[in-house]
């Protein structure tokens, strides 16, 4: 996790705390103090964010009932910064971003395996317990 993420969380949570006293009264200097300060929080940085890896030029399903599909994603950190059209991402577009053609390939969202066989994971959980007590006995 970068450092600027978590000093902006660690701002914002203290200009939530700060505002609990006067979510009510909207008169006071503190009030009007606060409201300044969550515009400064939540404004954009003079940097930009960038894509690391622009995926384009495929059939990108969402999982989203408003936009069931995409042809293109924009990636900064492992992150997914933006899903749309190409001229909707472009924007994220940076010296470094690398961009991958999909020639129509199809990308899904990634699949979880939440099976398991009876016996090795038996042995898995065995195991876990064995770890567990003889490190906190």
């Amino acid at each position: 996790m970068n450092l600027s993420v978590i000093v902006s969380a660690t701002v914002f949570l203290a200009l939530a705390i700060l505002s609990l006293p006067i979510l009510n009264n909207t008169s006071t200097p503190q009030h009007w103090l606060n409201v300044g300060l969550w515009k400064l929080a939540s404004s954009k940085s003079s940097r930009e964010v960038k894509a690391d890896l622009i995926i384009k030029n495929g059939v990108i399903f969402t999982s989203d009932a408003s936009l069931p599909f995409a042809d293109s994603m924009a990636v900064a950190g492992g992150w997914i910064l933006r899903v749309g059209n190409y001229s909707s991402v472009q924007d994220l577009v940076g010296n470094e971003t690398k961009e991958l053609n999909l020639e129509g390939k199809v990308v899904v969202p990634g699949f979880i395996d939440s099976h398991v066989h009876l016996i090795y994971g038996g042995l898995q959980v065995w195991n876990q317990c064995l770890v567990i007590n003889v490190l906190f006995c």
